[in-house]
C-alpha cells in the first residue's frame, strides 16, 4: 500500500482521507512511552494472545474506523471517522476498561461538509483531539479540547484557517502545553506544518523554513523527548532522472518553536521509504514505517530505524520486517514487555491480516504468531497504546460491505 498522502474530496472525503490517512504515510501513537515494570524479552507472553473486542458498539450503519489510541482522560480514548450520515464526521469512543465502550455523542465533531479525527493526546491541561475540517471545497486543519473527554469544544482559531489545504495529523502533550503537526499546501507541493498551543485551546502557528522544501513534507508522529520534540514523516522531492523519491525524514526541536531538518542517508535509497511513528526508548528513539520496493501493495517491507540522538539513525536489517506481499508498520509503542509494533500484512489474496512485531531494543525483531490475530477477513490495525500491564491497538474492520471500528486488547483482562 503506497504512503497516504491523507487526500480529501468530498462524499466520501473521509473514508479516502481518513480510511488511508490512518494508516499514516499510510497511524501513530505519540503518547510518552511507558518504562517498562518487569524485565523485557524479545516476543510476547506465549501464555496471553490478542483478543478482538466484539462489543456491540463498534458494528453501526455506513463506514466507520479509528486512527488514534491513547490511555488518559476517562481511561481509554478512541478517535477516528464516521461516514454513516450524509458526510463525515469526527468520532471518538471513550472507556473505562477496554470492554465496555461508549460513543460520545457531540454536536460539535460534525457540521457542514466533513470533519475527521487523526489524533488524540491526554495533558494536565486536558484532552485535544486534532484532524480536518472540510467545509466547502477548502480543507482546513481542526482541533477540539475537553477537560473529561466527556464535554467538547471545538477550537476555533486563524491559526487552522489558512488558504489552501491543511491537515493536523498527529498531536503530543508537552510540560507546556500541546504541539501538533501535519501539512499544509502552498500550491501544487505541501510543507510540513507545526501549531503549538499552552492551553489546548489557543493555538499559533509555526513559520520555520526548516519545515519546508523542494516537493512535499508530511509529519506523521510526534514523541517527547527529555531532549525535547522529534518528528518524523517523509519528504517527496524530485530526483536527477525528473521523477520523484519518497524518503523517510525527521525533524528535531528543543521546545517546538523552531525546527531542524535531520536527512540521514539511511532514509533513502532505491523505492519509497516512510516514516510512520517515532517513539523514546531507553537507548534512544525507533522509527518505524515501510519500504515500498515494488508496485505499491505488493512489494512492501516494514522499515525500522534506529537512533542513539535522533541525529544519528541506523536502519535495521532483520527479515522479520519483510515477505512475501506487503508488511506495513503503523505505530509502535514501549510497552510493558518491550516495543510493539503493529500494522498489517497481506494474504496471498490481497486482503489485510493485523500484523504485530515485538522487539527488545529496537535492533531485533520478531514476528507475534497469535490465533487472535488470524481471524479470516480484512482487517488491519492503525494504532498502538499501552499502560504499565496492557497493549491496546485500534483499527478498522474491512469483513462487511461496509468498515467498521476494530479494536484489540492483549495483557490481562481489562
Amino acid at each position: 500500500m503506497r504512503p497516504s498522502h491523507r487526500r480529501a474530496a468530498s462524499g466520501l472525503l473521509v473514508v479516502t482521507i481518513l480510511g488511508a490517512a490512518c494508516s499514516r504515510a499510510e497511524g501513530t501513537d505519540t503518547t510518552v512511552p511507558v518504562v517498562p515494570t518487569i524485565a523485557a524479552t524479545s516476543q510476547v507472553r506465549p501464555a496471553d494472545s490478542w483478543i478482538r473486542s466484539q462489543h456491540p458498539v463498534w458494528r453501526g450503519p455506513g463506514y466507520q474506523l479509528l486512527n488514534a489510541v491513547h490511555f488518559g482522560g476517562p481511561g481509554l480514548l478512541a478517535a477516528g471517522v464516521d461516514s454513516s450520515g450524509p458526510d463525515a464526521d469526527g468520532a471518538l469512543w471513550v472507556s473505562k476498561d477496554g470492554e465496555v465502550w461508549d460513543r460520545v455523542v457531540e454536536a460539535g465533531f460534525g457540521g457542514p461538509g466533513a470533519q475527521g479525527f487523526h489524533d488524540v493526546a491526554a495533558g494536565a491541561a486536558g484532552i485535544v483531539v486534532v484532524g480536518l475540517d472540510a467545509p466547502a471545497a477548502d480543507i482546513d486543519a481542526a482541533a477540539w479540547f475537553s477537560a473529561d473527554g466527556r464535554a467538547w469544544e471545538r477550537v476555533g482559531t486563524t491559526a487552522f484557517r489558512q488558504e489552501g489545504h491543511e491537515e493536523i495529523l498527529t498531536v503530543v502533550a508537552t510540560p507546556t502545553g500541546f504541539v501538533a503537526a501535519g501539512f499544509a499546501v502552498t500550491g501544487a507541493e505541501a510543507d510540513a506544518a507545526v501549531w503549538l498551543s499552552p492551553d489546548g485551546r489557543t493555538w499559533s502557528r509555526v513559520e520555520d523554513p526548516a519545515l519546508s522544501d523542494r516537493g512535499t513534507q508530511r509529519i506523521y508522529s510526534l514523541v517527547v523527548t527529555p531532549q525535547g520534540l522529534i518528528a518524523g514523516g517523509t519528504h517527496y522531492h524530485p530526483n536527477q532522472f525528473g521523477l520523484y523519491n519518497l524518503d523517510a525524514r525527521i525533524w528535531v526541536s528543543a521546545d517546538g518553536s523552531s525546527w531542524e531538518v535531520v536527512d540521514d542517508a539511511t532514509f533513502g535509497g532505491p523505492g519509497w521509504q516512510f516514516i510512520n511513528t517515532v517513539v523514546a526508548v531507553p537507548s534512544g528513539l525507533v522509527a518505524a514505517g515501510g519500504d515500498i520496493l515494488g508496485q505499491p501493495g505488493y512489494h512492501n517491507d516494514a522499515a525500522v530505524w534506529t537512533s542513539a540522538d535522533a541525529r544519528t539513525w541506523t536502519r535495521v536489517s532483520d527479515s522479520a520486517l519483510g515477505g512475501v506481499g506487503a508488511q506495513h508498520i503503523s505505530s509502535v509503542v514501549l510497552g510493558p514487555e518491550g516495543l510493539i509494533a503493529v500494522g498489517y500484512d497481506t494474504s496471498p489474496r490481497g486482503n489485510r491480516i493485523p500484523a504485530v512485531w515485538s522487539s527488545f531494543d529496537g535492533a531485533r525483531w520478531v514476528r507475534v504468531v497469535d490465533s487472535g490475530l488470524e481471524e479470516p477477513g480484512h482487517r488491519w490495525m492503525n494504532a498502538v497504546a499501552a499502560d504499565t500491564a496492557r497493549l491496546v491497538a485500534v483499527g478498522t474492520d474491512g469483513t462487511r460491505p461496509v468498515d467498521d471500528p476494530a479494536v484489540w486488547w492483549f495483557g490481562p483482562a481489562l
